[in-house]
């Protein structure tokens, strides 16, 4: 195997949230970060174990875990500054056998996001896609230009995961009479006055027609590149909050053109017949099945039969960067 592909194997399982595979890995390496992987690991036993106690915040512990991956980052990235310099490491690493890493080298798209709620819907739109979630939390950039959020999103997860491909969102509303707000603040505004709060805020603009525009902005991140789809739902806000069965974030107070139910008071189904997540996603998933085929494994690469299956890359595209096989769209 080669070196660098080994580093990049490792990176995959810190993307994976599999840290344990990836310090057990990295042990294996007898070079001069060897202390620091060691403190690492004693570090993420820790944190493991006041996870098990339950006497550590959930928002902590994902503050300490994203530290210590960086950390784990930065040593391979240190690593990688001294291959050069060491030939006797870099045979070690070249000869060394990841069988752990070749067992899980099936690619799988991940949905980066500390909202669980927001997974399982992508879960059940992008099927039979297989899908991942990695349980972070991104410190947004306060910026009503909703695209600009989600490439910074995108700009501060890329170090993390690497070449695994991954994507993030941001959903958004955009009132007409408050000449776009909130946009892309809109999850800083409801999580201080909340839905109830916002129509009230409304209510006292009597002439106001209500109207607004509902946005999703999906960031897909695939090795060097980054690709941004994007959908928008008009409707207007309603004078109340509407619960129902769906009722997430301002989804209690959003009425789509057309419809006399909030999305809230949808189900699942109806509501994404309708929705700007599902209308992104759809051109998102439409991008996949037209761009992307499977990583450069003997299987997945076996002569013309595998491309009659998978699809060929996108023109100029030579490298073995990682892909989504064309199967799941069959």
């Amino acid at each position: 195997m080669e070196t660098k592909n080994v580093l990049s194997k490792i990176r995959a399982l810190i993307a994976a949230d599999d840290l344990s595979s990836a310090i057990e890995e990295l042990q294996r390496i007898k070079g001069d970060e060897l202390d620091d992987i060691i403190l690492q690991s004693a570090r993420h036993n820790d944190l493991k174990r006041q996870i098990r106690l339950a006497v550590i915040d959930p928002s902590k512990a994902t503050i300490e875990k994203n530290a210590i991956r960086l950390a784990l980052l930065e040593i391979i990235n240190e690593i990688e500054v001294n291959l050069d310099e060491n030939a006797e490491l870099k045979e070690e690493i070249s000869s060394h056998v990841f069988s752990s890493l070749e067992r899980n080298a099936t690619p799988v798209l991940k949905f980066v996001s500390s909202n669980r709620k927001k997974y399982l819907e992508y879960k059940k739109l992008l099927a039979p896609l297989p899908l991942s979630f990695s349980n972070l939390n991104v410190d947004e950039i306060q910026n009503l230009n909703i695209e600009k959020v989600v490439r910074e999103k995108v700009n501060v997860l890329k170090p993390i995961f690497g070449e695994t491909p991954f994507f993030v969102d941001e959903t958004a509303l955009l009132i007409d009479d408050w000449n776009g707000l909130p946009g892309g603040m809109t999850d800083h505004l409801l999580s201080s006055i909340g839905s109830s709060g916002l129509c009230k805020m409304l209510n006292g603009f009597p002439q106001s027609n209500r109207r607004a525009r509902a946005i999703t902005v999906i960031g897909y991140s695939n090795k060097d590149s980054t690709e941004i789809f994007s959908h928008t739902v008009y409707g207007t806000i309603s004078r109340k909050v509407r619960k129902g069965a769906y009722d997430f974030g301002w989804a209690s107070i959003f009425i789509p053109d057309e419809q006399r139910k909030t999305y809230a008071e949808m189900g699942f189904d109806e509501k994404n017949e309708v929705s700007m997540r599902s209308g992104a996603t759809g051109k998102f998933k439409q991008y996949l099945h037209s761009n992307l085929v499977p990583t450069g494994s003997k299987k997945e690469t076996n002569g013309n039969k595998d491309k009659r299956k998978y699809g060929n890359r996108p023109k100029g595209d030579n490298s073995d960067q990682v892909m989504l096989p064309h199967q799941y769209f069959q």
